[in-house]
């Protein structure tokens, strides 16, 4: 898990996220008790990881290391999940993980309901509403970085914002090709398009009228052709 990162986007959320699935994974869980799991299953003790309900497995089995870093992997991706129910938006988590700062970040103890695991798209976006993985996704991960094919997640450039400290730069403006200037009467002319346009659609409606009429005349030839096709 060390190599694995909890920091940088979207990589962080990605790390975070494959993290805590190895860990449980390690624990003894598969991939469908894994997705089936309720953030109120786990809880972080003084020194491991407990996984509640039905499982009823901590990481007292593991050395003391492995037992500490397993529990500060839930409490990682916790602050994500954490982050994500308090304020959903991709640009605060991509904020947080790129500076470790977010608002009223809870971690620690146990978390309010929802999955555990959930899915992300390739720029580290959480689905909202949140959702749980699949267990054939949850395996597909688990599968991925056992074989070392896991897919790498490249630093995505941070978004451009003005700055609001006083000795900030604002960002580098970039050149434009100055706009044609317009002469005085471009107004006059395109009222008039307009006007002419109008007056060659006014017997559109006569047009379709006519159309209709021949229609109607034609329909009672048309039927006499046909039965003296049928009839012969």
């Amino acid at each position: 898990m060390p190599t694995l990162p909890s920091s940088g986007w979207p990589a962080g959320v990605f790390g975070r996220r494959d993290a805590l699935i190895l860990t449980l994974y390690a624990m003894g869980l598969g991939p469908y008790d894994i997705a089936s799991l309720d953030r109120q299953d786990i809880e972080t003790t003084g020194t491991g990881l407990n996984v509640h309900g039905r499982h009823q497995l901590d990481t007292a089995e593991f050395g003391a290391v492995e037992s500490r870093t397993a529990a500060r992997v839930w409490t990682l991706w916790q602050q994500v999940l954490n982050v994500t129910d308090a304020h959903p938006s991709t640009r605060v988590l991509e904020h947080f993980l790129r500076t470790g700062r977010a608002p009223a970040l809870l971690a620690g103890g146990r978390s309010g309901h929802g999955p555990v695991v959930v899915p992300l798209d390739r720029w580290g976006a959480v689905a909202i509403p949140v959702a749980p993985m699949s267990a054939p996704s949850v395996a597909a991960v688990i599968a991925a970085h056992l074989n070392g094919t896991a897919p790498p997640h490249p630093a995505r450039p941070e978004r451009i914002r003005y700055a609001t400290d006083a000795d900030a730069q604002p960002p580098a403006m970039i050149d434009h090709e100055a706009p044609t200037p317009l002469d005085n009467g471009y107004y006059d002319a395109g009222t008039a398009a307009r006007r002419d346009a109008a007056a060659a659609m006014g017997d559109v409606a006569n047009i379709i009228d006519d159309i209709d009429r021949r229609t109607e005349q034609m329909l009672p030839r048309t039927m006499d052709l046909l039965e003296a096709f049928g009839a012969s």
